[in-house]
């Protein structure tokens, strides 16, 4: 029963900590916006991440079928899961120079098909992503703006 009571009170103080950040983030007007910008790009988020995992799932396969048999594929493309853990880490951490190397020293047509991994997914769909969540945010300071204006009037 004691341990019951302590549990409550952990969970009040988180729900406290939930409220004070809600509190900041209401007193100050940029954060708002942030907050905003960003739960109302979810849905554009959410599509720009599931074509980011179909191409990571995608070049995974490629890379399996081409490199699970070879020295290079060891420990990065042995199987598919390993293979898109990889290239999702390679998508949201920068592309490994060692990697590329060895790609390169393996063959052209690896090397290639790697970059045509990075470009497709750390360039095109990263940036793409940033570009929706800076123009929502864009819309979304715009908004406030113009509702600032309005209640002073």
């Amino acid at each position: 029963v004691r341990s019951f009571t302590i549990l409550r009170v952990l969970r009040i103080l988180r729900i406290a900590r939930v409220a004070r950040a809600a509190r900041i983030i209401n007193s100050l007007p940029e954060l708002r916006v942030l907050v905003k910008g960003m739960v109302i790009a979810m849905r554009s988020t959410c599509t720009i991440l599931a074509l980011l995992l179909i191409v990571v799932y995608i070049f995974a396969i490629l890379f399996v079928q081409l490199l699970a048999e070879s020295q290079v594929g060891q420990g990065w493309f042995e199987n598919v899961p390993q293979a898109m853990n990889f290239l999702l880490l390679q998508t949201l951490a920068g592309a490994d120079v060692i990697v590329i190397n060895k790609l390169l020293a393996a063959g052209w047509t690896y090397y290639l098909l790697y970059l045509s991994f990075v470009f497709m997914g750390s360039l095109t769909l990263m940036n793409m992503l940033i570009g929706v969540l800076c123009e929502v945010v864009g819309v979304v300071a715009q908004i406030e703006e113009e509702r600032a204006f309005h209640d002073e009037a």
